[in-house]
């Protein structure tokens, strides 16, 4: 038995450890992964939508008004904050059936902006929707 044992002490970081599980690094703006964009839970913010299609766009925030167009080019903000109770919700969508990309990006500490772009035929998104938490996610 103690014969073996120094066997198995030399295999067992070959069976305990999986293959992919070396650290990766990146260089800061070049490879790194982009941050996600998060806000300050019931931090006042703007929300900027940009419509970047040829065609009217239809939006509306979930629960606080009924759907308005925005027209190509056309940009809207929206006001939403001092509370943790609600999430924003956002949807979009055209009478064209094509599909349609939802870009966001955060220009100062309180900015979401979200850009809707074409999106070809088939996928995409339709709906932007920040959790009360301060997480963005698109859908």
């Amino acid at each position: 038995m103690f014969k073996l044992l120094p066997i198995l002490l030399a295999i067992a970081p070959l069976v305990v450890v999986p293959p992919n599980a070396t650290a990766g690094t990146c260089v800061a703006n070049s490879s790194c992964p982009p941050q996600p964009i998060r806000f300050t839970p019931g931090q006042k913010i703007s929300v900027e939508v940009i419509n970047a299609t040829t065609r009217r766009l239809e939006i509306q925030q979930v629960g606080m008004m009924n759907p308005t167009s925005l027209q190509p080019g056309e940009k809207v903000a929206f006001l939403r904050g001092e509370t943790t109770r609600h999430n924003f919700s956002l949807l979009f969508w055209n009478d064209y059936r094509g599909a349609l990309i939802a870009r966001i990006s955060q220009p100062s500490a309180r900015v979401l902006r979200v850009e809707v772009h074409p999106g070809g035929q088939t996928g995409g998104h339709n709906a932007v929707y920040l959790r009360d938490d301060g997480r963005v996610e698109v859908f």
